[in-house]
């Protein structure tokens, strides 16, 4: 522990968080895609017409990466759901489908609709169950907050992190900050700066009251190391300032992704379990 670390805390407290919530969002993000995958095998086994691959997690992509894998599939599973029910209103009563599809309608009635469809209606979704699950799944709403989520997590800072990277820590990854810059260091160079401005005034001075050509030499010599002393100083303080902003922006998009990801499949989840414990008690 260095003597910044007693004295300027706040910094180090926020890379130790970046680091916590590193290891949030890795879960998060493999359980987003068990949970998508538990999304496809409930599809697959109530619309069996169309098959589906189930998502592998690569760590060596990028956040984004994943998050845009996810949303595609999303995508896909939306489209299909959409185009099935679709379908089934082409071929049904509408007074029947509106019927069917009605929050209102309990599952004893939705199930009494799809057994009493005719044998084309069961050949597009494949399954009495099939046309249960188009009947209470309101297309589109089911993937909305999962997707809405996804985009914050891709377009945020971190986006273009690696998974395996994100596993070991943000902080160790992307050398976001080793020493943090505080009001001290500020007023440090602020001194420096001052003094360094000062001396090279009373030089100049000098210089011109001996009007002497060695001394002059000397002068121009100790004004040229003074100045690539504030170059070298004030180069290092740009660099550590934007660092801390760095730094900053990580934690901020990190706290942001994790509040919004962590609801949204907790929600997607439920939706997903809830409909099918409701489908098969029904049926």
């Amino acid at each position: 522990m260095s003597w910044m670390d007693i004295f300027f805390p706040s910094e180090r407290r926020k890379e130790e968080e970046i680091a916590r919530l590193s290891g949030k969002l890795s879960v998060l993000v493999d359980n987003c895609f068990l949970t998508t995958n538990k999304i496809i095998d409930c599809i697959q086994q109530y619309l069996p017409r169309r098959k589906y691959d189930e998502l592998e997690l690569d760590s060596s992509k990028s956040i984004r990466d994943s998050c845009n894998l996810i949303i595609q599939r999303l995508d896909e599973l939306d489209r299909y759901l959409e185009e099935t029910k679709l379908n089934i209103e082409k071929e049904m009563n509408p007074e029947v489908f509106r019927k069917l599809v009605s929050p209102g309608t309990s599952y004893l009635e939705k199930l009494k609709i799809a057994k009493s469809c005719s044998t084309h209606i069961m050949d597009i979704t494949g399954s009495v169950e099939g046309i249960v699950l188009c009947g209470v799944i309101n297309s589109g709403n089911i993937f909305t907050n999962i997707t809405r989520a996804l985009h914050v997590v891709k377009n945020s800072a971190i986006g273009n992190i690696s998974l395996q990277n994100l596993s070991v820590g943000l902080c160790k990854t992307t050398s976001v900050i080793q020493e943090p810059l505080n009001d001290y260091d500020l007023a440090v160079a602020g001194v420096v700066l001052y003094g360094a401005i000062f001396a090279v005034h009373v030089c100049a001075r000098v210089t011109n009251i001996l009007a002497d050509p060695q001394s002059h030499a000397v002068t121009t010599s100790f004004v040229g190391v003074v100045a690539v002393g504030l170059y070298v100083y004030a180069s290092s303080i740009v660099k550590r300032t934007t660092e801390k902003g760095r730094l900053e922006t990580f934690f901020n998009d990190f706290q942001r992704v994790v509040q919004e990801l962590q609801p949204a499949i907790d929600e997607l989840y439920d939706n997903i379990s809830v409909l099918r414990a409701r489908i098969e008690l029904t049926v």
